[in-house]
């Protein structure tokens, strides 16, 4: 039994009994039943997401290298297309720059398998693994695209696709030895969500701190809590997606209109409140 098939063996039971793969999985498919989408604003918002989506995942990507942070409105602006910003180290902007290039390198995969595109866009940051780790990790690529061509060929099942990223997910980090390293991990996000769209499910985004939680799980060789933690991203994720797409500008701005007036009401109230207190007062002394 080769590696790929034991992490298969011991991972399904596991996903099968999951609470997280099963609410994650609900959400999934309320999130795809949005498509087609039909209105030109949820295109849009749909759009929009996909711009966001790229700008957090390699903000958390160059935050764990640089091992400092990058706030949002930075890894926007090279985004858009600054090479340089006032105020920020331009060892920030190279790298955040870098790891767009990457993640726009890795989009043909999803289209068709063709896995020179991840390695290519991997070997900028080849040196966060040892030698050793870059042949483990480019032969685990090969080993896991044949896997998922078998999974293709199947009739469409959202459950088993999402359990197949899950399986993909953790055989590659075990692979890599992750555990140890933050960087490997994050690194590795771009292709995890080229695998999802390969996979006609939706992408996925783990930020630092669910990244460190993986570790864990795998330092610990927790198989069951990596499913958990990665399932629970996955279900807030798509929460996350599903509202962005359905967001209605102008009902977002009439709520939040109402809502200053609410607040001012309440102000205003507290600010009288001892006033009507004293009438009050007076009222009772006569």
């Amino acid at each position: 039994m080769s590696d790929l098939e034991q992490v298969m063996q011991e991972a399904q039971s596991q996903i099968k009994s999951s609470s997280a793969v099963k609410a994650a999985v609900e959400q999934g498919q309320i999130l795809v039943n949005l498509w087609p989408l039909s209105k030109v604003e949820h295109m849009n918002n749909d759009m929009k997401y996909a711009e966001n989506l790229q700008v957090r995942i390699c903000r958390v990507i160059v935050s764990a290298l640089l091992e400092q942070r990058v706030s949002i409105a930075d890894a926007e602006y090279v985004y858009e297309g600054a090479d340089e910003i006032p105020g920020v180290s331009q060892d920030q902007v190279n790298a955040l720059m870098q790891a767009y290039d990457m993640y726009d390198s890795m989009d043909d995969y999803s289209r068709n398998g063709d896995l020179s595109v991840i390695t290519s866009a991997l070997h900028e940051y080849e040196s966060v693994f040892s030698s050793e780790q870059w042949d483990r990790l480019t032969s685990c690529f090969n080993e896991l695209e044949q896997y998922i061509q078998v999974v293709l060929r199947d009739s469409y099942d959202f459950t088993h696709r999402f359990s197949s990223v899950i399986t993909a997910c953790l055989y590659v980090l075990r692979t890599v030895d992750a555990q140890a390293l933050l960087e490997k991990t994050v690194i590795l996000l771009p292709y995890i969500n080229e695998l999802c769209e390969r996979l006609e499910i939706p992408r996925i985004c783990l930020d630092a701190k669910q990244c460190e939680s993986l570790i864990q799980s795998l330092s610990l060789n927790d198989s069951a809590e990596f499913i958990e933690l990665f399932a629970s991203a996955a279900q807030l994720e798509w929460a996350k997606h599903y509202e962005d797409v359905l967001w209605d500008q102008v009902e977002a701005k009439k709520r939040a209109r109402e809502e200053d007036e609410r607040k001012s009401r309440e102000a205003l109230a507290a600010k009288f409140a001892h006033i009507e207190g004293n009438k009050t007062s007076n009222i009772e002394e006569l």
